[in-house]
């Protein structure tokens, strides 16, 4: 999984190099590499982009297939096995190596998440003394940035000395994280690069994904805004420029001069580029997530 999922992630590394597509289209290209982080079967498809990758040093192997329909099948990348249920090893020196690295991978996986449990712990007491404001909108004396806490009850903290014309644009762009439950898909990723913690590539995915998150949200909040408003946008962004979260979406946070120039020069999609890149979507998806044809 690691290993698939690290190929299909350099693809998307290398689509979002194109400045010509939108961020939101870029933010749900990687749904791609984590899908792949976490699910090792996929539907065996002649159109795989896999299919070139398995014939060097890959096998796919099937695992299930129900009458007429495309099989589940699964890419053996590291070929120590004989089989899979239950797994026999080809050598009993490879069924102890790969049960010491079992060892080590759990206890830095545990380590991982109690600390990551641990900083959400010690921040809930400044959370909590925030004081309402209205709705879900609380302010705070404990924090210089303006973010969403929490996923069940999410609240939005805004610090209380933030600049009262800010405010306004503040909450369009943490409505937006609300509406799309970004703090919830946050804290997958970076379960996901827990799981993942021994290979270099799932952290740097974790960092452009969460960039990618903010400039998608920014596209969606300057929707229906004209341009003055947009400046106004991207000056309170520059007051929250510091910002840097966890577990929390932060109005501060990705490239401050990316955010800012994607402000000032955004564009509404035609119908037809919607089209086209709706189309592109789902070629990619199908590239990308089925496994080679047996």
């Amino acid at each position: 999984m690691s290993i698939i999922g690290s190929l299909t992630g350099v693809f998307v590394l290398a689509f979002r190099k194109i400045k010509k597509i939108p961020p939101l289209f870029k933010y749900a290209l990687w749904l791609i590499p984590y899908t792949r982080l976490i699910l090792p079967l996929g539907i065996s498809s002649q159109y795989s982009l896999l299919t070139l990758i398995s014939l060097f040093s890959r096998e796919t192997f099937v695992l299930y297939q129900l009458t007429e329909t495309p099989p589940l099948v699964m890419i053996n990348s590291i070929k120590a096995a004989d089989s899979f249920f239950p797994v026999i090893y080809k050598t009993d020196e490879l069924q102890s190596v790969f049960f010491i690295s079992s060892i080590i991978w759990i206890s830095v996986f545990s380590i991982l998440v109690f600390y990551s449990v641990l900083l959400y712990h010690f921040a809930k007491p400044n959370i909590k003394a925030a004081t309402h404001l209205h709705s879900n909108v609380y302010l705070s004396t404990q924090y210089d940035i303006p973010f969403v806490s929490g996923i069940i009850k999410p609240k939005i903290i805004i610090p209380s000395n933030v600049k009262e014309q800010d405010i306004s644009y503040i909450l369009i762009h943490e409505y937006v994280h609300l509406y799309r439950k970004d703090n919830l898909l946050r804290c997958l990723a970076m379960i996901i690069s827990c799981i993942h913690w021994f290979n270099p590539l799932s952290w740097v995915y974790l960092k452009y994904f969460l960039e990618d998150m903010e400039l998608a949200c920014d596209e969606k909040a300057l929707k229906n805004m004209d341009i003055d408003e947009r400046k106004k946008y991207a000056h309170a962004l520059l007051n929250c420029a510091s910002a840097k979260m966890g577990f929390a979406s932060a109005f501060g946070g990705a490239k401050i001069h990316t955010r800012i120039e994607n402000i000032l020069s955004y564009r509404k999609l035609t119908m037809t580029s919607s089209i086209v890149l709706i189309v592109l979507f789902i070629a990619i998806f199908v590239a990308l997530l089925s496994n080679a044809q047996v």
